[in-house]
This record gives C-alpha cells, sequence and structure tokens, in this order.
C-alpha cells in the first residue's frame, strides 16, 4: 500500500478546494436571483445588460463550482474505495 504513494486525504488544499467549490455552486444562484430584479426593476436597457453580464458570471460561478465540488469529493470517496478494495485483498474474509 505503501508503494502505491497515495496523498494523505486531509490536506488543506483539497478541503479548501471542496469547500470553495460548494460556496461557488451556492453563490451562483444568488447571483443569478440578484440578475433577475435588477434586470426586472428597471426599463433601462444599459441596467438590463447589466443584469444579464450579472448573470452569466453567476452561471459561470456555478459551474465551475460544481466540477470542483464533483471533482474533490470524488477523489476522497475513489481513495477510499481504493483504501478497501486492497485491505480486502490483503485479508480475505474467510
Amino acid at each position: 500500500m505503501a508503494a502505491l504513494r497515495i496523498r494523505d486525504p486531509r490536506t488543506r488544499t483539497e478541503g479548501a478546494l471542496l469547500r470553495l467549490g460548494a460556496l461557488l455552486l451556492a453563490a451562483g444562484p444568488v447571483l443569478g436571483i440578484i440578475a433577475y430584479v435588477i434586470s426586472h426593476g428597471t426599463t433601462n436597457p444599459l441596467q438590463q445588460r447589466d443584469a444579464i453580464v450579472l448573470g452569466t458570471v453567476g452561471v459561470s460561478l456555478s459551474v465551475v463550482g460544481a466540477a470542483l465540488f464533483v471533482r474533490y469529493s470524488m477523489a476522497a470517496f475513489l481513495r477510499f474505495w481504493l483504501a478497501r478494495i486492497l485491505f480486502d485483498r490483503q485479508n480475505p474474509p474467510a
């Protein structure tokens, strides 16, 4: 198992990126709602276009947040799964 060079699952970077992904995933819809309120609260086309840009930024943040969250949560799950399989191979059930 030591020859596999599996990284420590509790590194600060992985945990921080997982939390950042969850935060971005939650911030995207909030920005979308804010953009909706801004765009429907005015008849000025310039403000409405600014709201469209804000909504697009919200969608982008959601996509990036989802990618980060899925990547780091799956990495933790697959690391546990690999360790369990290796343990079962070394110690087969009777």
